[in-house]
């Protein structure tokens, strides 16, 4: 029996490096490595079994091993499992191991960069928020980042990545859920008609001005959906955490150096399919009515300028899939088989440094640790660049579908599958030309070669910012906002009045006009008309229309005047805005985000190797 046979045959070489027998194995053939013995194996140690290992050692002579191997392949086969919950053995549990965390990085591209940005502007209209409420929502699960991410970082590094990861998992789901909240809170949605007054036709009255009262929908009321909003996200950002600054480094611990930019790149791929994804699947819930039902008598579509879609379903599947996936990753090991053997063989080549053999995390070390990481100054301007363009990404990427909208007028439903079609292939195809080109830098100058990729490729991307001014649609053509009414004696003072004194008298005057000062309008319910005169009024109020034919076109409206006729009618929605330059718009926004994520795996590998 010798030494390589042990080494050959994986099950032998376990059960020999046992301690009741190591010893005289050993000596007998000149072994002078223990290998790792799994708990589960020692129950093979019968003392039958090492009697027979015994004379064999005493005997020092070679044997026909064939017999002795085919017994102890018994002996395994009757061996109490582990209790450990693994669910497939090696290589299967390295492909779905693998599989599930490309997996929860497409649920987190979904949730937290695919679904709000097409979900935005459905909340802004259901719960009456400003923009700059819908930006703090935005922001906040970075906030969450951004507090934690050093923590988890540290702790985690220390401890099994793969719990951490799906106790994230866990989280996630219910920020999720927590985020949906807010509609079964609301009630059902009261959609706008147009009875007459205020947001209808209208209706002779002597008072002289528009109501001010505010109802139960307007932002003051619903501050606290707003703070649920922020707390939810606030929580699926802390949970999302473990996923981007552990699963990288878990990786690269347990595949070949060579091939870690593929799987890095494999991994954020998956995340940026995340938002194409996302949007497609938004655009899909935001084609079902709020609450799912329409109420009797109506047969709204998402063309309709009263629609809301069902922003809040796709955060409940998802919120219940996260729960779904933490379970089945945290019942993974915490590395791959081989993966320790692997990398101890490339420090021992010099293609890797070691790491500390301290396996407890000390509070007081994080600070020297971020004092180290500031010194380098390569990892500092990397982090610098990165967070410059994630600015940008974070701040453009989520309003991109509210920007479309207003600038180009697509409806959410389409707008879904254009932003999908063209955000999608970009962003997969930037990660995998990043993958590729990383792939081809040899080990030992892999960092240097990556840093100077990105900084040659960022610089073609700061053309990005300047797509915003490339023209759309005309500006929308709003009676007593944009345009005066044709015989508004206020909107003419209003001409030459200060910003100040405007927006003072915005919310009694301004939409008031000798041609509807009798209407009673309110500007409670906003149903834009389209009048004849290429005029938008926010309802058929304030048009001053008092006919209605099946609620999608008005007549008798004292507001509209043409050249044949003093009262006009009105339709639906918005008039033609002459919008262009869509196709363009989108060829450029293909192709910089193809740039901007090609550098993904180039910014991850100089982290990952800075010091290497």
């Amino acid at each position: 029996l010798d030494a390589g046979t042990i080494y050959k045959n994986r099950f032998l070489g376990v059960i020999l490096s046992c301690k009741p027998c190591y010893t005289l194995v050993a000596q007998s053939i000149g072994m002078r490595r223990a290998l790792h013995v799994d708990s589960r194996y020692m129950s093979v140690l019968t003392p039958e079994y090492i009697s027979v290992v015994t004379n064999l050692t005493k005997n020092r002579h070679l044997v026909d091993y064939q017999h002795i191997y085919a017994w102890i392949l018994r002996q395994l086969s009757r061996a109490p499992k582990s209790p450990k919950l693994q669910f497939v053995s090696f290589p299967k549990n390295a492909v779905v191991i693998i599989i599930s965390m490309n997996f929860e990085s497409v649920m987190a591209g979904i949730s937290m960069n695919g679904l709000p940005v097409l979900i935005l502007p459905s909340i802004e209209k259901r719960f009456s928020l400003s923009g700059k409420e819908l930006g703090i929502i935005s922001a906040a699960n970075d906030v969450a980042a951004l507090i934690l991410v050093v923590f988890i970082s540290f702790y985690g590094d220390y401890g099994n990545k793969i719990k951490w990861v799906g106790g994230g998992a866990c989280v996630s789901g219910f920020g999720l859920l927590l985020f949906s909240l807010p509609h079964f809170m609301v009630g059902p949605y009261d959609v706008p008609d147009f009875q007459p007054g205020k947001g209808g036709i209208c209706v002779s009255s002597k008072n002289n001005s528009s109501s001010g009262s505010c109802d139960s929908n307007d932002s003051g009321a619903m501050w606290y959906y707003m703070l649920l909003f922020v707390i939810a996200q606030v929580i699926h950002g802390a949970g999302i955490c473990p996923l981007y600054s552990l699963v990288p480094a878990y990786l690269d611990e347990n595949v070949e150096p060579k091939q870690m930019p593929v799987y890095i790149g494999l991994f954020y791929l998956s995340a940026l399919l995340g938002p194409g994804v996302g949007i497609l699947i938004g655009g899909q819930f935001l084609s079902v009515f709020v609450d799912i039902d329409q109420p009797s008598g109506l047969n709204l579509t998402p063309k309709d300028s009263r629609w809301i879609g069902a922003w809040w379903l796709g955060f409940l599947v998802f919120g219940l899939l996260f729960f779904l996936l933490a379970i089945i990753i945290s019942g993974f090991p915490s590395s791959l088989p081989g993966a320790k053997e692997r990398r101890e063989k490339h420090i021992r080549e010099g293609n890797l440094n070691k790491k500390s053999d301290s396996n407890e995390a000390r509070l007081k070390e994080i600070f020297p640790g971020l004092k180290s990481l500031l010194m380098n100054w390569t990892l500092l301007f990397n982090t610098i660049g990165l967070s410059v363009e994630v600015i940008f990404i974070y701040s453009f990427v989520p309003f991109l579908g509210k920007i479309v909208q207003l600038k180009f007028g697509l409806d959410p439903v389409s707008n879904g599958y254009v932003l999908s079609a063209v955000m999608a292939p970009t962003m997969m195809a930037g990660v995998i030309l990043g993958a590729l080109v990383v792939r081809q830098f040899p080990i030992k100058s892999v960092c240097k070669r990556s840093a100077f990729y990105v900084v040659v490729s960022q610089s073609f991307a700061m053309i990005v910012p300047f797509l915003i001014l490339l023209p759309g649609c005309l500006n929308v053509n709003m009676a007593g906002v944009s345009t005066s009414y044709t015989d508004s004696s206020t909107a003419k003072t209003r001409i030459n009045s200060t910003h100040e004194q405007v927006m003072a008298t915005y919310s009694t005057d301004v939409l008031i006009s000798q041609c509807n000062v009798n209407c009673s309008c309110s500007i409670d319910h906003f149903t834009p008309v389209c009048g004849s005169d290429s005029i938008v009024y926010p309802n058929p109020c304030y048009a001053g229309c008092t006919a209605t034919y099946d609620n999608k076109s008005f007549g008798s409206c004292s507001c509209i005047v043409t050249d044949t006729s003093k009262s006009g009618t009105a339709r639906q929605g918005y008039c033609d805005r002459d919008c262009k330059n869509l196709a363009i718009f989108f060829v450029f926004i293909g192709i910089c985000l193809c740039v901007f994520f090609s550098c993904i795996v180039p910014l991850t590998t100089v982290v990952l190797r800075y010091n290497e």
